[in-house]
């Protein structure tokens, strides 16, 4: 998953800018998925701009086949990671090439709804306070420790949200609510516990991995954290078939089943 996903970050981020573009300009819709994708990806922040910003001056304008080319080869992780959800599930049937394809389709489609969502917030969270209208104990809003927080929170949020939309919907036999949510809540709490922690050693110095691979140790950085993250999303999968198979729903059915 690992290797897949470095693959596919990179057509998947040139979709998502050059997708924007037709709404934004490109500068402003590159600015602003890339302040997402920096939260995201504590790691290679110098490597991913400036290949990007590379890839973008050489190719100029790009067209509906250059989005499609970027939509394909971006989706590839998706379906990597939609497969193992399922299979997560010893219930849920394997899907075919075609299906997976699909659901990874889906799911970028999913990134962006998201991403616009973060994007959203996060221009109603700088423009609030511009209005100078809204006080939490005679102290302007944007001064609090409640709004502090309530900025930290929309990275957990979206979090949050697409793992719900990955443990709910990508298996083909449906989990229960409850396995869903929390499954969710602990996998995107873990996501950051692991960011912020790996962040932590790597600017402490205690990783460092251009010693062993010179040049390559950014893209060393990167993929290890990729691991981690993708551990911790398929342990919060099968964590939700787990609750969803030995936890039963209610009395009555724990009932029926000893009958």
């Amino acid at each position: 998953m690992a290797y897949y996903a470095f693959f596919s970050l990179f057509p998947l981020l040139l979709f998502l800018i050059v997708g924007a573009s037709y709404i934004l300009e490109i500068q402003s819709a590159y600015d602003y998925v890339m302040e997402n994708v920096f939260r995201l990806l504590p790691t290679a922040q110098n490597l991913i701009d400036a290949n990007l910003q590379q890839v973008l001056q050489s190719r100029g304008a790009v067209g509906v086949l250059g989005l499609v080319g970027f939509l394909w080869s971006g989706s590839s992780f998706f379906s990597i990671l939609a497969r193992n959800i399922n299979q997560a599930n010893p219930n849920s049937h394997r899907r075919n090439f075609f299906e997976d394809r699909a659901v990874a389709f889906g799911l970028v489609g999913l990134l962006t709804l998201l991403l616009g969502l973060s994007i959203v917030s996060n221009t109603i969270t700088q423009f609030l306070p511009k209005l100078d209208i809204f006080y939490w104990q005679g102290k302007p809003i944007e001064e609090t420790l409640v709004w502090r927080y309530l900025i930290k929170l929309i990275p957990f949020t979206v979090t949050l949200l697409l793992l719900i939309c990955l443990y709910r919907y990508v298996p083909k036999h449906k989990i229960r609510w409850r396995g869903v949510l929390i499954g969710s809540a602990l996998s995107a709490i873990s996501w950051q516990a692991v960011t912020k922690i790996f962040t932590w050693v790597l600017a402490k110095g205690f990783l460092q991995y251009e010693l062993v691979y010179g040049s390559l140790g950014t893209v060393v950085a990167l993929m290890f954290w990729i691991y981690l993250i993708s551990a911790i999303t398929l342990f919060g999968a099968h964590l939700s078939v787990a609750i969803d198979n030995y936890w039963p729903e209610d009395h009555k059915n724990t009932v029926q089943d000893h009958k």
